[in-house]
């Protein structure tokens, strides 16, 4: 997965503002992109790794896991619908 950092997010709303998209939003969705970014990273490269690649796991250890995954989508769902993605026309408004 390509590093995508804050510098990166401050440049993206940048870019967005400067060609007039999401003129208000241009700074959540560019962040919300960052976050959504991190859990992904989470859950393919760390708490799906240690299910896959772990020793033999135990019941209670992969049903935390699956809920540690369950709550990243959740976070994921949050930053999709706060910052409007879902909905946005790329126009100016959202």
């Amino acid at each position: 997965m390509q590093n995508f950092n804050v510098s990166d997010a401050n440049r993206l709303s940048g870019l967005f503002v400067s060609k007039g998209m999401l003129s208000e939003e241009a700074g959540t969705v560019a962040h919300a992109l960052l976050d959504i970014r991190e859990s992904m990273e989470r859950i393919y490269g760390e708490l799906l790794p240690a299910i896959l690649n772990g020793p033999e796991v135990e019941k209670s250890i992969l049903e935390e896991h699956l809920w540690e995954i369950r709550e990243e989508f959740r976070h994921v769902d949050y930053h999709i619908h706060d910052a409007g993605f879902a909905h946005a026309h790329f126009d100016g408004t959202i």
